[in-house]
C-alpha cells in the first residue's frame, strides 16, 4: 500500500494518477470533489509515466494498476480503499468528514466497502488474465468465455443484493455520507447499469435503498456523472513531474483497479439505479 519512489523531481502537492473512466478512480475523484480539494491535488495518468506496464509506473505501483496517489516526498500509495482512507483522514476538516458517527455505522461503512471491493470491483490479482466479477460487463471473450461470464453475472447480482440488504439510508451507512458512498455510487449507479444494460439489456435497478444512497452521494457531489467522476468536472492539471504537460482527456480505456472498459457506441441515458 505504500511505496517509495526515487523520483527526484518532486511536487509540493499530492498527485492522483488515474484514468477518467473507471469506478475505482472515480470513487477517489468523488471524494476529492465532495471535500473541495481540486486545487490541492494534481491529476495525472499512467501515460504520463510511460504507461501502466512501464518501469517508471511500476516503481510507483508494483501492481501496475490504478489509482495511485503520489505524495510530495516521492512515496506512493495504491489500492483505492487505502487512498480513500488517507485522503479522508488527511483532510478530515475539509467538507464532509466521511466518517460515520457511531462505531456500528463505521463498521457498516467498512463492510459495504469490503464487499464492493472484494466481490465486485477487484480481481484480487495483478495478473491481467484474472478478471473482476464486474468485468463480465466489458471484458472480451478472449478473457471471459460464456460459462465464466454467466457465473460472474450471477455473482454480481448476488453481491448487489447483499449490498442492498446492508444499505440503511438515507446514505449507505446511515445519516451521514461515508467513504462507502464514494465507493458504491460509481459502481451501482453508473458502471453496472451502463455496462450491463448496454451489453446484455439487463435491468439493473436495485429497489429503494441503494438508489437513494447513490443519489445522495451524487447530490452532495454536485449531481450527475461528473460528480461520480466518470469524467472530471473540468480540465485538471497535469503532474509537473510527468514532463508532458498533458491535459487529462474525458475518455479512457481502463476501469476498476486496472480493469479495461469499453465505451458504448450509443449515448443513451443511464437507467437502472439512476432512475428516479
Amino acid at each position: 500500500f505504500f511505496f517509495q519512489s526515487d523520483d527526484s523531481n518532486m511536487s509540493s502537492k499530492l498527485t492522483l494518477i488515474h484514468v477518467p473512466v473507471g469506478n475505482n478512480p472515480a470513487r477517489i475523484r468523488l471524494l476529492i470533489y465532495l471535500k473541495g480539494l481540486e486545487d490541492q491535488i494534481d491529476i495525472s495518468t499512467p501515460a504520463d509515466y510511460g504507461g501502466m506496464s512501464s518501469d517508471a509506473y511500476r516503481a510507483l505501483n508494483p501492481q501496475c494498476k490504478i489509482p495511485t496517489l503520489l505524495l510530495p516526498d516521492g512515496s506512493a500509495l495504491y489500492e483505492s480503499r487505502v487512498i480513500s482512507a488517507f485522503l479522508a483522514d488527511k483532510y478530515r476538516d475539509s467538507g464532509p468528514s466521511l466518517l460515520a458517527e457511531t462505531p456500528e455505522a463505521r463498521a457498516r461503512a467498512l463492510l459495504l466497502n469490503s464487499i464492493h471491493d472484494l466481490y465486485i470491483a477487484s480481481p484480487n490479482s495483478s495478473d491481467p488474465a484474472v478478471t473482476a466479477n464486474q468485468g463480465c460487463g466489458y471484458k472480451g471473450v478472449e478473457l471471459i468465455d460464456a460459462p465464466a461470464r454467466a457465473a460472474k453475472l450471477r455473482e454480481v447480482a448476488k453481491q448487489v443484493g447483499v449490498l442492498e440488504g446492508l444499505v440503511v439510508g438515507p446514505y449507505a451507512a446511515g445519516a451521514a455520507l461515508t467513504e462507502a458512498d464514494c465507493a458504491l455510487y460509481p459502481t451501482l449507479a453508473l458502471l453496472l447499469p451502463f455496462c450491463l444494460e448496454h451489453a446484455f439489456g439487463w435491468p439493473t435497478q436495485v429497489a429503494g435503498r441503494d438508489g437513494k444512497a447513490a443519489r445522495g452521494a451524487a447530490r452532495e457531489g454536485g449531481g450527475g456523472a461528473g460528480a461520480a467522476g466518470l469524467a472530471p468536472r473540468r480540465p485538471l492539471r497535469a503532474d509537473p513531474r510527468a514532463g508532458g504537460g498533458r491535459r487529462v482527456s474525458r475518455m479512457g480505456s481502463r476501469g476498476g483497479d486496472g480493469e479495461s472498459v469499453r465505451a458504448s457506441r450509443r449515448d443513451r441515458p443511464l437507467r437502472g439505479l439512476c432512475r428516479p
